[in-house]
């Protein structure tokens, strides 16, 4: 299908075709807002010089990106998924934006916390602003 019959469809207030550019566009941009949701955190934690317990923050993000699509401050609910929140975080301190440190307790059982890495606050916000360059909301 050409552009011209494209735009007439789309004057005459019919929803745009299926192709598969426009799939593959959308499949990903969960991605995005979870990344920068997690962004916006990892800013909180580390202006404020913050030690935080990886499950409880996984938690809390999971819970306020679910608030976040309820008002409608975001358009996909799929961002609220604790996988990809955690991979986020784990991508992250991979780059060294953040510091995971992961101790045994007397059970045996693991333990992560979130820690900041105060010199890296610019490259934090840098990543912000490009990840909202690609967003549009």
């Amino acid at each position: 299908m050409n552009a011209k019959v494209l735009a007439a469809n789309n004057k005459q207030g019919e929803q745009p075709r299926f192709t598969l550019i426009n799939f593959l566009n959308e499949l990903g941009l969960h991605l995005l807002d979870t990344y920068l949701v997690v962004l916006m955190a990892l800013d909180e934690i580390i202006q404020s010089n913050s030690v935080v317990n990886e499950k409880n923050l996984i938690e809390s993000l999971h819970f306020a990106i679910i608030n976040m699509y309820n008002s409608g401050l975001l358009p996909r609910l799929q961002a609220c998924l604790q996988v990809t929140i955690k991979t986020a975080l784990h991508r992250f301190a991979t780059i060294g934006i953040i510091n995971i440190s992961t101790y045994r307790n007397e059970n045996g059982s693991r333990i992560s916390y979130v820690s900041g890495n105060p010199e890296q606050l610019k490259v934090v916000q840098e990543k912000h602003d490009e990840l909202m360059q690609l967003q549009k909301y």
